[in-house]
């Protein structure tokens, strides 16, 4: 019963990739018959995306050093200063994204050593980790969330029902935008004359949020169509479950 939705959250991803201005490092995403095969077999399938202004050849360099990043072993401890002076990187190493979805029937959302296996085989050292589950992860795996985030490594989980369809395309879902940090201080200290903390809340599982790439702490736009002023504009900050 599963299956047609999970082949259909594995598009979407890619809509949600295209949305959020990235594109997939892989060239080509699998057929039905390879998804399904990867994803029976392994309980997950990794999408993996970086940033759209890449040509194709940067696309590969940055490709390939993801593969030689994962053939480190689970012991060794891999940092950005490392990388660089192990590939002769001089500039800004990169965030890549790495999001992984969970088979229905796996254990990740619920088994701590394996949720931790799994993260821990993700070496790259500047990323964004989205796990989409058919469940919310467990209490306990849910620590070690915590416990193996970084400020260079991002770790994010999702349900299904955030991906089973085009949020944005929703006849009820209004516009929202992420303010560059330019814009949010002009807002708070020149428009609104307020304090971040004190405006509107919304959760950073809101599905607006979630399609957006929003993090806790952003201030957000939103644009609601209205039959009396034709227009509203609302602001809400980012907050944590």
């Amino acid at each position: 019963m599963e299956q047609p939705i999970l082949i259909n959250i594995y598009n979407n991803i890619y809509k949600f990739i295209e949305k959020n201005k990235l594109q997939p490092v892989d060239d080509e995403r699998h057929t039905n018959t390879q998804f399904f095969n990867i994803i029976n077999k392994d309980k997950y399938i990794s999408i993996n995306a970086i940033s759209n202004k890449f040509n194709d050849e940067e696309r590969n360099i940055i490709k390939s050093n993801i593969k030689s990043f994962s053939s480190y072993n689970n012991d060794d401890t891999i940092t950005v200063q490392g990388i660089k002076d192990k590939f002769n990187i001089e500039n800004k190493l990169e965030k890549v994204v790495f999001i992984l979805l969970l088979h229905n029937e796996s254990e990740y959302d619920n088994k701590t050593a394996n949720f931790k296996e799994l993260l821990n085989s993700i070496k790259y050292p500047n990323c964004n980790i989205i796990t989409i589950s058919k469940n919310s992860l467990s209490t306990h795996v849910n620590k070690q969330i915590v416990e193996l985030s970084t400020d260079t490594k991002k770790i994010f989980s999702y349900t299904y029902d955030k991906f089973k369809f085009l949020v944005y395309n929703h006849s009820l879902c209004s516009p929202h935008y992420i303010l560059s940090k330019e814009d949010e201080f002009n807002l708070l200290n020149n428009i609104l004359m307020k304090k971040k903390i004190n405006l509107p809340k919304i959760k950073i599982s809101d599905p607006q949020i979630v399609w957006i790439g929003g993090e806790i702490g952003d201030v957000i736009k939103i644009e609601r169509d209205s039959e009396i002023t034709g227009k509203s504009i609302y602001y809400r900050v980012v907050i944590n479950d």
